[in-house]
């Protein structure tokens, strides 16, 4: 249990540059806005997306998080937190519209 919460902590801790923690912020606003997205992912899930860029940051045996951690997550995270209206074809379910919004939302260039 001890060290499950050390390595917990630890990813918590873990630096996330202002510039991925602006692009988490736009991919979750990008669901609001989106013309297929009858309810978007909440603020709440814009945390839960950087601790799972975090969580995968800690896997790949980095302390911090680069674009590429957000985007390796972003459709388990993000998902199952819209609701669909009206949408056809390739947007027809939630992880095909963050698979767009990702290809739509310019990630920062990682500094490291």
């Amino acid at each position: 249990l001890d060290d499950i919460v050390r390595v917990q902590n630890a990813i918590r801790a873990m630096h996330v540059e202002a510039r991925v923690r602006e692009y988490i912020v736009d991919l979750v606003r990008a669901t609001r806005d989106h013309s297929h997205a009858a309810l978007g992912a909440s603020p709440r899930a814009t945390l839960h997306l950087q601790q799972a860029a975090q969580a995968h940051a800690a896997i790949a045996q980095r302390d911090y998080v680069v674009p590429d951690d957000v985007k390796a997550v972003a459709a388990v995270v993000l998902s199952h937190r819209l609701i669909i209206r009206g949408a056809t074809g390739a947007d027809a379910n939630g992880t095909s519209l963050i698979h767009g919004i990702l290809e739509r939302v310019p990630a920062p260039v990682p500094v490291r």
